[in-house]
């Protein structure tokens, strides 16, 4: 049984993301993206819910990368515009959704390493027993 505290991104698309003021979004990536991980490695149910977590993390990561080629695309077109207004609030939408990337990515590196350890874990216990 996956936890329940997991919960789906309520996805923003990229119009109301372009459309939103930094706070907005701001306050969505850190509502969507910053949330804490559930790392159990003694059971089974807690590696099927880091399964689980790890497939989400990487639907994450590919959301956020896209969703910043966008914004390096119109950042680039309003840099050549000269339109220092949208340049800024690009500048500061392309921050937020980095810094969102960097969370993911942290998360699902974390997730990754638990598996490892546990997998050593297993590994030393089979080699002790055999002895």
């Amino acid at each position: 049984m996956i936890n329940s505290s997991i919960r789906e991104v309520k996805q923003m698309n990229i119009k109301e993301i372009f459309n939103s003021d930094n706070k907005t979004l701001a306050d969505w990536c850190f509502n969507e993206f910053h949330q804490p991980i559930e790392a159990d490695i003694e059971s089974s149910d807690g590696l099927r819910c880091i399964s689980y977590q790890m497939v989400k993390l990487a639907n994450q990561y590919s959301y956020l990368a896209s969703v910043m080629s966008y914004i390096k695309v119109f950042l680039r077109r309003a840099r050549e515009d000269g339109n220092k207004d949208v340049v800024n609030l690009l500048v500061d939408k392309k921050d937020i959704i980095e810094n969102a990337l960097k969370t993911v990515s942290q998360k699902h590196a974390v997730l990754s390493r638990q598996i490892t350890i546990k997998s050593d874990i297993m590994k030393e216990l089979n080699m002790g027993s055999q002895r």
